[in-house]
């Protein structure tokens, strides 16, 4: 056994840790932990509420659009600024 070797939960073999499913039995690793990573990478972490700039719409809609997702980034920061004031302020 060397150290990039894992333990198959099912059968018992040692199989590589590239592998995704073992090669003496076929069962997947960790399906349960590897069905949570794909959940998590289908989830944006940071989806941060701003206006939506369509394709279909106009030049000047889309300038706007965009002024418009750059204030709505400068008030979110002031309202992140002031929650951290206010937490570390608590202690």
């Amino acid at each position: 056994m060397s150290k990039h070797e894992r333990k198959c939960e099912h059968c018992g073999e040692w199989n590589d840790v590239q592998l995704e499913t073992c090669k003496s039995c076929g069962e997947a690793f960790n399906k349960v932990f590897r069905a949570h990573m794909a959940k998590l990478k289908k989830k944006k972490i940071f989806d941060i509420p701003l206006i939506e700039i369509k394709e279909t719409d106009a030049p000047p809609i889309k300038i706007l659009k965009k002024v418009v997702q750059f204030h709505q980034l400068i008030f979110y920061a002031i309202i992140g600024f002031l929650v951290y004031l206010s937490t570390s302020l608590a202690h």
